[in-house]
């Protein structure tokens, strides 16, 4: 429950909007990135290259690889923005920048 607290106390304090629309974004783009790697077969059936997407394992494999990266990307920014934002106001401790009372 403590826990459950904190994350939003996080919430409130970090804008997230931002970062929502990229994973919306980055939804669109991976659903359109299957559908093109599942189209290619159909498109050109006689491409010896084609032969690849054809299966589900490399289309699968290739969009795995691919929202991995995505994810990676988002993750790193968002880290490096938390972080950066919380020690540029010069505060020591990352734990003490809940907005809390300070009595307890």
């Amino acid at each position: 429950m403590k826990i459950n607290r904190l994350f939003s106390l996080e919430l409130e304090r970090n804008s997230l909007r931002p970062y929502q629309i990229a994973v919306e974004v980055g939804t669109v783009f991976i659903l359109g990135f299957i559908y093109l790697m599942a189209a290619i077969p159909k498109i050109d059936p006689g491409d010896s290259d084609a032969e690849l997407f054809s299966s589900y394992n490399f289309v699968i494999g290739l969009t795995l690889v691919v929202m991995m990266g995505i994810f990676s990307v988002i993750s790193a920014t968002m880290s490096s923005k938390f972080i950066v934002d919380e020690y540029r106001g010069k505060k020591a401790i990352l734990l003490f920048s809940y907005p809390i009372s300070r009595k307890k």
